[in-house]
């Protein structure tokens, strides 16, 4: 399989909270970079293409800001799932160096 990405990603695993319309779950990601992440989740229905909000978990670290962050579930498997961030903002784009640099 190619990859499609735009930015690189580095390892990084930290909690997050996933809202998927009127359900949500915490998983933990095992990169992320400026253009997506990998979410490492137990059995979950997802979706090619649902639109997601992805929000860090500020108590694991006092530099991460709970920020939502707007994603598409773009990859599905067995073990998680690899979402696409959308609708940048310097608000987000600040938020996601921050969470990079924890790493």
């Amino acid at each position: 399989m190619t990859e499609k990405r735009w930015s690189s990603r580095q390892p990084l695993r930290l909690e997050v909270d996933v809202e998927c319309g009127s359900s949500s779950f915490t998983g933990c990601t095992i990169d992320v970079g400026l253009g997506g992440a990998f979410i490492q989740t137990e059995s979950y229905n997802f979706e090619q293409d649902k639109d997601v909000i992805l929000r860090f978990q500020p108590e694991q670290d006092s530099r991460i800001e709970s920020t939502d962050l707007d994603a598409r579930v773009v990859r599905i498997c067995d073990d998680g799932i690899g979402l696409m961030f959308q609708n940048f903002d310097a608000d987000a784009y600040r938020s996601l160096k921050t969470v990079m640099s924890c790493a």
